[in-house]
């Protein structure tokens, strides 16, 4: 008996996948199967057509497959990577609707299956799903490192973007660093820098009283507005220096303004304590405005990749 097939017999009895490549499927004609022993039941013609590697490998697989028999009948081939891995590749491949992938490791994983079986087409879709997806945000480091890797430009300059709203010695190691240069690493921090002098530079040049009405607003200790004190103009500009897209500026609505509008000097003393209000709004809506024009010429900074540069 063929060692394949020994295996096969010795090995735990494998499970179906969940749909839509159980057993059910229509006009299967090849299974995959997992490292985990998940039968995926597909269509061997689409497999050779999106993966030249698989064409491959089909071919190969049907010399070593004579004597291995299921249930089924059909032939087995057995891959490396894992069940909950090889289901939204297949997903990508076949015509049906995609499951948005919010896993930090299965996303790489997949991404790395999808390089590995040089499906250049379905790796555009992959990318697609990225853009917007959560991931960019949550785990902007992994995300760039994987990017550089795997040659994304674009999306490595995204999540390069992304990591503005982090503080740099807040983005601790992540494994995929290990796949990229030192060069590479150092072109997303010189990227960092280079951005924050953008937005600082841009509130350098916003006039003070736009942001500080009434005077002494964020200085004065007796003033009704001593809690927004930490905004300072060295508060803000530290900020914008350490995170160009992610310094704290206050979410600014109509119903915020009308609260603040409508409070009466219990505790402060001043004579127009409704005129305060309106000016702690308006300072609200500069910083707002302020995080828009930040952010523009943030845009305008554009990231390095020695990566790039040699492809």
């Amino acid at each position: 008996m063929p060692a394949q097939a020994d295996r096969l017999e010795r090995a735990s009895p494998p499970k179906d996948s969940r749909k839509p490549f159980d057993s059910s499927a229509k006009k299967a004609d090849i299974i995959l199967r997992s490292s985990d022993s998940i039968d995926f039941f597909v269509l061997e013609p689409l497999l050779r057509i999106v993966s030249p590697v698989f064409e491959d490998m089909c071919s190969a697989n049907q010399e070593s497959n004579d004597r291995i028999t299921v249930e089924s009948k059909l032939p087995v081939m057995q891959v490396d990577e894992s069940s909950g891995t090889l289901y939204h590749l297949l997903l990508l491949i076949y015509p049906y609707e995609k499951l948005l992938i919010q896993d930090g490791d299965l996303f790489l994983n997949v991404a790395a299956a999808v390089r590995k079986y040089q499906m250049f087409d379905v790796e555009k879709n992959l990318i697609g799903q990225l853009i917007g997806s959560p991931l960019l945000s949550n785990e902007p480091l992994r995300v760039y490192a994987k990017a550089i890797s795997l040659g994304w430009k674009e999306t490595a300059g995204l999540a390069a973007k992304a990591t503005l709203s982090q503080d740099l010695q807040g983005m601790t190691y992540v494994e995929e660093l290990e796949h990229i240069t030192g060069m590479d690493l150092h072109h997303l921090i010189e990227y960092r820098f280079r951005c924050g002098s953008a937005a600082s530079t841009t509130f350098e040049k916003v006039d003070p009283r736009e942001l500080f009405e009434y005077g002494n607003l964020c200085y004065d200790e007796n003033s009704y507005s001593r809690e927004w004190q930490g905004y300072s103009a060295n508060h803000i500009l530290e900020n914008l220096k350490a995170r160009p897209l992610g310094s704290p500026v206050p979410t600014f609505d109509e119903h915020l303004e009308q609260t603040i509008a409508s409070l009466h000097p219990i505790r402060y003393r001043h004579s127009d304590c409704t005129g305060r209000a309106q000016a702690v709004c308006r300072l609200l809506r500069a910083l707002q405005e302020l995080a828009a024009v930040a952010e523009k010429a943030v845009s305008k900074v554009i990231i390095i990749s020695s990566s790039f540069n040699e492809s």
